[in-house]
């Protein structure tokens, strides 16, 4: 049996930046949502009621990719006054092939930090192609006559090389 990597919220920042791979990555996920046969059952949701908590737990599985993650988030909002923080979290990558635990990613929140910042601008680069994004002081009627001038704009780059696995949002 293969080791299981721990990655702690520190090594998950040493290695995963939001940067333009982890936007390009973002757009792969929505490119795969909206044209493969993505199993993304709803979500679960565990409320705690009697100490203001709950837990939802997430995932998703796209055909062709070695590894699907299992995300658990508790949000507990009374911990700020006993000096804890309310969020949490952690996910964990198995591999679709066998079942297998391959790493426990203990991000405390920070994948999703990043995969949400990398969603919006996926979002705005797509706006901006799409020419419904004015510049200051630019019209969006303006753009599209320049834009049809100059040719086509530019479409939307997926990374084909970004990771092999994708985590869910």
């Amino acid at each position: 049996m293969a080791k299981m990597r721990v990655l702690t919220e520190a090594d998950l920042r040493r290695c995963v930046a939001l940067d333009l791979n982890a936007v390009d990555c973002v757009a792969q996920a929505f490119v795969a949502l909206a044209t493969r046969d993505v199993a993304m059952p709803p979500i679960l949701r565990l409320d705690i009621p009697e100490h203001r908590g709950e837990v939802d737990v997430k995932t998703a599985y796209v055909p062709g990719i070695d590894s699907f993650a299992l995300k658990v988030s508790p949000g507990f909002f009374d911990n700020p006054k006993i000096g804890l923080p309310s969020l949490n979290g952690l996910m964990i990558l198995f591999s679709a092939k066998t079942g297998l635990v391959e790493a426990l990613l203990l991000d405390n929140g920070y994948l999703t930090d990043v995969r949400t910042a990398a969603a919006g601008a996926v979002e705005v680069r797509s706006m901006h192609w799409l020419g419904s994004w004015p510049v200051s002081g630019e019209t969006t009627t303006s753009r599209r006559s320049s834009r049809a001038a100059s040719g086509p704009a530019r479409p939307p780059i997926v990374n084909s090389s970004v990771t092999s696995s994708i985590v869910p949002t």
